[in-house]
């Protein structure tokens, strides 16, 4: 064996160990939640990431919503750090829907299909409108400013009404 032949057996070697001391050490998960702050101010939860790579570690600080919205990332974490991302992500976009821009406060029926009397809250007044559930439900812009629970009756209304439509 010469010795160009010898340096490159024993380079490929070392960055082989450093390679293997790392998927050891970051086995089987490379990213790993250490800390979590609220926010005083926002109320916003952020998680402090370490992210292990071959040479270092880097720390990377991350809101819930952030990390359960990349698929990628968040399979580098384990089932205990995904629980805690998805947790965290869901409170905060109960928050979010509990300060909707628009609620459901009645309903009427002409011709078979059903009105919604919805209620917009802004800051100086609360008003009125009336729209068909197929209208809403072709609207995703106003569809998420809704409760959960206001969105789901939309749907389930809108896609019923569609069926019957459908089966006469």
């Amino acid at each position: 064996m010469g010795k160009g032949t010898k340096i490159i057996t024993e380079w490929i070697g070392a960055v082989m160990n450093e390679y293997f001391e790392f998927i050891k050490e970051s086995a089987p998960h490379r990213c790993k939640i250490i800390n979590m702050e609220i926010c005083k101010e926002t109320g916003k939860t952020k998680f402090l990431v370490k992210i292990n790579n071959v040479k270092n570690q880097i720390f990377i600080s991350y809101t819930p919503e952030e990390l359960v919205s990349n698929d990628a990332m968040l399979r580098e974490f384990s089932q205990t750090d995904v629980r805690a991302i998805t947790f965290y992500a869901f409170n905060q976009l109960c928050e979010k829907k509990e300060m909707s821009s628009y609620s459901i406060i009645g309903q009427e029926f002409e011709n078979n299909k059903t009105i919604f009397v919805i209620r917009k809250k802004t800051v100086d007044c609360k008003s009125e409108f009336r729209k068909r559930a197929h209208e809403l439900y072709c609207s995703p812009d106003i569809l998420k400013q809704f409760k959960f629970e206001d969105l789901m009756n939309i749907i389930q209304t809108a896609v019923q009404e569609q069926t019957i439509e459908d089966l006469e």
